[in-house]
């Protein structure tokens, strides 16, 4: 797999942010990479084996106008699959969704998207983007991808918010289109004076949620990832797929 960075700008401010410290230290209105280097580094795809995948990932991919334009040049490039690690949230508009299937019409190159969603509730999901109206934008974003015939898995960060709700979440992610779910622990990277109480969950207490996620998602028919999808790890969308095991 090839990663395109496209900067640190994204249109959410989650609370477990690693990139909010290098983001806060740009000032560009690009976050931090211009258009001229990411279209050099995708010009620069030109060694691509067959079946290799180019993830895009950010920041927020879609905060830039361009990225239409870029999967369809890394296609060019040869690129077999592209993922695109998103908050979701542009593709509330259906246009939007129906631009970004576009550019795999006619070609043999598959589109998949990595949506982060951080609750099954717009006060716990928004509880950790710090985004008004970020919950249902991403669940509207979800079911448009599905309209639009875009394969979606979906990211969760497992935090102290959201532990109890993990089956919920599967279950709002299987009904707004999505194949595949990943929940990842939290890392808290906040400074220590403005660190505030723990992120993270006890393990003890989070385990028997998880285990519940399990089941539903075995139920259900959605499967449960292992591995960042962005940096390799774990294959979906025309791939086969790393389970998590029961």
């Amino acid at each position: 797999m090839r990663r395109i960075f496209l900067g640190f700008a994204c249109n959410n401010g989650c609370v477990f942010c690693a990139q909010a410290g290098l983001r806060a230290a740009w000032k560009r209105d690009d976050g931090g990479r211009d258009v001229a280097a990411i279209e050099a580094s995708i010009d620069a795809l030109t060694d691509l084996a067959p079946g290799e995948t180019v993830a895009f990932v950010g920041g927020e991919p879609t905060v830039h106008d361009e990225l239409p334009r870029w999967i369809s040049r890394a296609i060019e490039r040869g690129a077999s699959r592209v993922l695109v690690q998103t908050n979701g949230r542009r593709l509330a508009y259906a246009k939007y969704a129906e631009e970004l299937a576009a550019t795999t019409a006619g070609k043999s190159a598959t589109l998949a998207l990595d949506v982060s969603l951080q609750g099954s509730s717009r006060e716990m999901h928004e509880h950790a983007t710090r985004a008004p109206g970020s919950f249902a934008q991403t669940v509207l974003g979800l079911r448009h991808a599905r309209g639009a015939s875009i394969a979606a898995a979906v990211t969760t960060v497992i935090t102290r918010a959201n532990y109890r709700h993990l089956a919920d979440i599967v279950r709002l992610a299987h009904a707004s289109g999505a194949s595949a779910i990943r929940f990842v622990p939290v890392e808290d990277v906040r400074p220590s004076a403005a660190s505030g109480p723990p992120l993270a969950p006890p393990e003890a207490m989070m385990a028997p949620r998880l285990a519940a996620a399990r089941d539903v998602a075995r139920e259900l028919k959605i499967a449960l990832l292992n591995g960042d999808l962005a940096a390799g790890e774990g294959r979906f969308a025309g791939a086969s797929v790393t389970v998590v095991p029961p």
